[in-house]
């Protein structure tokens, strides 16, 4: 089983528009710099579980949920 990336990705900044975040507003919620997530938005840089976790929570999703969700 391998991560789809671009699934992930595109499911990030569809969940943090809905929610009304920008992307400062939720690095600041993760614990992240805004640079950091405007990467992984774009697949410009790959997530560690880590920072996945980190986002999931930021936006109340639940991480092993998603990580499911996203392994292919």
């Amino acid at each position: 089983m391998t991560f789809d990336p671009i699934a992930f990705s595109q499911w990030l900044r569809a969940e943090r528009m809905q929610q009304g975040y920008s992307l400062r507003d939720l690095a600041n919620r993760a614990g992240l710099h805004n640079t950091t997530l405007s990467y992984i938005e774009s697949k410009s840089q790959d997530v560690t579980l880590g920072k996945f976790c980190a986002i999931c929570e930021a936006l109340n999703a639940d991480p092993v949920t998603k990580l499911k969700e996203f392994l292919k």
